[in-house]
C-alpha cells in the first residue's frame, strides 16, 4: 500500500466529525531528474477543505434540455439521419506518432494529430477524458481517449471575421487503430425543430470546454458549471459549407461536421459569462477544468473542478458528489484551497485526486509540469514531473494505469518555448510520492 493511501482514511475521518480540516505542509519539492533547474521551485503547500451548502440546490443550478434533445433527435430521424453509437464512428483522420524526444522523459506513450488540425490556428485543444466509466463501452477504454476543443484563438483575431462561430467538438480517438473523428456539440432549440454550436454564456465566443469527465453516458464540459452530453445521442448529420449549421427542412449540416450531440442538461454555477445566479442569494462555482476522484474509499462517486487563474497565488477546487443517475449532488461542495511558492503562482489548468495525492498540471513561468502533493503526514517527497509547455487538462484511466494529459499549442507555433500540440500519457508509477 502507498503510504498516501493511509492519510485518506485519517482526512476522511477528521473531515466527517469536524466538518473542516487545516493541512499545513512546508515540502520541498524535488523533481524525478528531468526537470529544468531553473524551473525548480520550494513549494509551499497549504491546502484547506471544507464543506459548505451551495445555497442553491439543483433546481436552481439545473436546466433540462431533455425535452428539446428528444424533439431534435426525432425531427432528424424522421428526416433520415441516423443515431450512431459512439465506438462505431466512421473515423476518418490519421494519428501521427510522437517519438520520444517529441515528448516528456517519463511520458510512455502519445500521439500527435493529422497535419491539419496539428497546425490549425482557429481550433485548440483543452480537455481529455477516457470511458473507462462509461455505461456503454466501458471494456473498449484502453482503447480510446476522447479530447475536447474550441474555435477560437487566444492570441490572434480573425476566427470569427465572418460572424461564424463554430463553437466546440470533441475528438473520439481509436489508439488501436490510429484514428479519429471530430464530433461537433450542439445545442436544440426551445421546439427542437433546429439547432445552434455552443456559444459561451457572453455569446461572444465558443464554450471554452477546459476540461472534460465521462461519467455513465454523460460526458460532462466544464464552461461556468458543467454542459452535459450523453454519447448515446451521436447523430450522423450530413457534410456541406462551413457555415452552414441548422436542420432546413429534411437537411442537417454542422460546419461540415458529420456527426453531432445534442445538449441534454447545463449546470449553470457561474457568476461570469452573463450567468442569471450572479443574482441569486447562492455561491458561485467556476469552472474550467474537471475530472473523477481516485480516492480509494471517498464514500461514492466524486468529480473534481476548478477554475484557471493567471496571477493569483491561490487556486481552488470543488469535489461534488456524483448521484446513482450520473447527475450530480448539487446541495453540498467540499471545497479546496492550494497555495503555490510564495513567488509563483499556481495557474492550474486541471486537477485530480488519487489515492489521497492531489495531481494538478500547471504552466507557470513556462514551466510546465506536472505537481504532486500527497497529503500524508508520512510523506515529505511532494514533486513535479516535467511536461510540455501549453499543457492543459488530465485525466487518469485505471483500465491501463495511464495518466493522460494534452498540449494546445500548434505545431508551427513560432515561439521556441512552445512544444507543439500532443496528447501524451504517463505510467502512475512515476508519481510514488512516497518514493521507493
Amino acid at each position: 500500500m502507498h503510504c498516501i493511501q493511509s492519510m485518506t482514511a485519517l482526512r476522511r475521518c477528521i473531515f466527517l466529525r469536524a466538518g473542516f480540516i487545516f493541512a499545513f505542509f512546508s515540502l520541498g519539492c524535488p523533481d524525478k531528474g528531468d526537470v529544468d533547474a531553473e524551473c525548480r521551485q520550494s513549494l509551499r503547500f497549504e491546502e484547506t477543505f471544507h464543506l459548505e451548502e451551495t445555497g442553491c440546490g439543483a433546481g436552481e443550478y439545473f436546466e433540462d434540455f431533455s425535452s428539446r434533445r428528444d424533439s431534435l433527435k426525432g425531427h432528424l430521424l424522421a428526416a433520415g439521419y441516423e443515431n450512431v453509437p459512439w465506438y462505431e464512428l466512421d473515423l476518418n483522420r490519421s494519428l501521427r506518432s510522437a517519438s520520444a524526444s517529441e515528448l516528456p522523459a517519463r511520458a510512455s506513450t502519445g500521439f500527435k494529430w493529422d497535419e491539419g488540425d496539428g497546425n490549425a490556428d482557429c481550433w485548440f485543444p483543452q480537455g481529455v477524458t477516457t470511458p473507462y466509466a462509461a455505461d456503454i463501452g466501458a471494456e473498449r477504454a484502453s482503447d480510446w481517449v476522447v479530447v475536447s476543443w474550441y474555435h477560437g484563438n487566444p492570441e490572434a483575431g480573425g476566427c470569427y471575421s465572418e460572424g461564424i462561430i463554430k463553437g466546440t467538438r470533441l475528438t473520439f480517438v481509436n489508439l488501436s487503430e490510429n484514428l479519429y473523428r471530430h464530433v461537433l456539440l450542439v445545442k436544440a432549440n426551445a421546439d427542437g425543430g433546429d439547432f445552434v454550436s455552443l456559444i459561451n454564456r457572453k455569446g461572444d465566443a465558443a464554450v471554452h470546454a477546459g476540461g472534460i469527465a465521462w461519467v455513465d453516458n454523460f460526458i460532462y464540459v466544464a464552461s461556468g458549471g458543467f454542459l452535459v452530453f450523453d454519447v448515446r445521442d451521436i447523430m450522423r448529420v450530413d457534410s456541406g459549407a462551413a457555415s452552414e449549421i441548422g436542420l432546413s427542412g429534411d437537411v442537417a449540416r454542422a460546419h461540415n461536421y458529420g456527426y453531432v450531440i445534442p445538449q441534454l442538461a447545463d449546470y449553470d454555477m457561474s457568476k461570469i459569462d452573463g450567468s442569471p445566479h450572479s443574482e441569486m442569494e447562492c455561491n458561485h462555482y467556476d469552472t474550467s477544468f474537471v475530472s473523477l476522484d481516485h480516492t480509494p474509499g471517498a464514500g461514492g462517486r466524486r468529480m473534481l473542478t476548478g477554475q484557471w487563474t493567471s496571477g493569483d497565488r491561490i487556486s481552488s477546487f470543488s469535489t461534488w458528489n456524483i448521484q446513482e443517475d450520473g447527475f450530480l449532488d448539487t446541495d453540498t461542495v467540499e471545497v479546496h484551497r492550494i497555495s503555490g511558492s510564495e513567488d509563483r503562482p499556481l495557474k492550474m489548468q486541471g486537477v485530480l485526486e488519487y489515492s489521497g495525492a492531489t495531481f494538478y498540471t500547471s504552466n507557470r513561468d513556462r514551466c510546465p509540469a506536472v505537481q504532486v502533493l500527497p497529503v500524508d503526514l508520512d510523506c515529505s517527497r511532494s514533486f513535479e514531473i516535467d511536461a510540455l509547455m501549453g499543457m492543459e487538462d488530465l485525466t487518469y484511466n485505471p483500465t491501463t494505469d495511464l495518466l493522460w494529459t494534452l498540449s494546445e499549442w500548434e505545431d508551427d507555433d513560432p515561439k521556441p518555448y512552445r512544444d507543439g500540440r500532443k496528447v501524451y500519457a504517463y505510467p502512475m508509477s512515476v508519481f510514488d510520492g512516497c518514493g521507493p
